[in-house]
């Protein structure tokens, strides 16, 4: 039988690339910029949370003050009640007019129960956006202090430029695929390299070993075109990325226009709101007036109370729909809290 032999092998290399025409240091650029464009996803995630909590805050706030109105009517409709039902029994008033003021009273209960089903229900919108699922009885905390809005849309959209997250995410995407297209296009020449190898092999020991130290160079002229198509195939992503940039910019204006304009037209409204709940509550005042003297009827009065209820509902309502708006406008111009000139003072921004 042949005798056994062994042989043993062993080395390592080192290489230090020097330099690539720019490929590495540009799939680090895309690389930076695609962990922005991410990190800014996250941001807009936050902003959209923090818009639906506050916005669904404001609805039961809003449920919890109709619902108070609800409550006074029922209790003005029962105070009316019992004063017709004294007036039919000394004659001074027909029975129709009690069975009107029965009638209202019976409505505003109706209405009253409608709207705690409504507050019910915003409580559940509520815990709902905030992650949860239970009941719960939160009563939000009035809101004393309006939030203030930029001057001009002009101002409030330059600061939603600059720290809108769906804006900068596009911009930084469209970044990271103008890289890619510098990458792809720096494959395309030979890179070069600096090198060191130890390579050791025998059969005994000591074994006769031999290094290298020195530079070297790679390039492959032809690879069927594959850097080509990749090339074809960046520039299509970064024209994708160009749309995608310019719609994210288009969608952002139009947030903050319509939000700013729903604040000037909730604005205007809060200010003739007071004027007619003052002109209700003059003209009930009146109403209540004539038919304790016998000069108005039951018709006239309920349709005076009604007139001052619907008064002092649109009042809550138009004050909801501004904070709601307040909060809108906050949120398109890339802030998490309730006061949209904190987009200005972002971190990083």
């Amino acid at each position: 039988m042949p005798g056994e032999h062994r042989f043993t092998s062993f080395g390592f290399g080192v290489s230090w690339l020097l330099f690539d025409f720019g490929r590495t240091p540009a799939l680090a650029r895309q690389t930076a910029a695609e962990w922005l464009a991410a990190q800014e996803d996250a941001r807009t995630a936050t902003v959209t949370v923090a818009f639906n909590v506050r916005a669904a805050y404001y609805g039961l706030a809003k449920e919890l003050e109709l619902r108070d109105v609800a409550r006074d009517a029922v209790q003005q409709f029962q105070e009316h009640l019992d004063q017709v039902s004294e007036f039919v029994k000394v004659g001074t008033r027909i029975p129709y007019d009690e069975t009107k003021a029965e009638v209202d009273l019976g409505n505003a209960k109706l209405a009253l129960v409608q709207q705690e089903d409504a507050v019910l229900l915003d409580q559940a919108i509520l815990v709902n956006a905030m992650g949860l699922a239970e009941t719960t009885d939160w009563r939000p905390l009035p809101v004393t202090a309006p939030v203030t809005a930029p001057p001009s849309f002009e101002e409030c959209w330059a600061q939603a430029q600059a720290a809108v997250p769906t804006i900068a995410a596009a911009r930084a995407r469209e970044k990271a695929a103008d890289e890619l297209v510098n990458a792809q296009i720096a494959a395309l020449h030979p890179s070069l390299s600096l090198g060191f190898n130890y390579d050791a092999a025998g059969s005994s020991a000591p074994f006769p070993w031999s290094f290298s130290v020195g530079p070297s160079a790679s390039w492959i002229p032809f690879d069927g075109f594959r850097n080509l198509y990749s090339i074809d195939e960046a520039v299509a992503a970064l024209q994708s990325a160009h749309v995608d940039r310019a719609v994210a910019e288009q969608q952002a204006w139009l947030d903050a226009r319509s939000a700013w304009l729903a604040i000037e037209d909730a604005r205007r409204q809060l200010d003739l709101t007071v004027l007619q709940v003052r002109n209700a509550e003059e003209n009930l005042t009146l109403a209540q007036g004539r038919f304790d003297a016998g000069k108005a009827t039951s018709v006239e009065l309920t349709d005076a109370r009604q007139a001052l209820l619907q008064a002092q509902a649109t009042q809550v309502q138009t004050r909801a729909d501004y904070d709601v708006a307040t909060a809108r406008l906050a949120k398109a111009m890339g802030s998490a809290g309730g006061d949209p000139n904190a987009a200005a003072a972002a971190p990083g921004r």
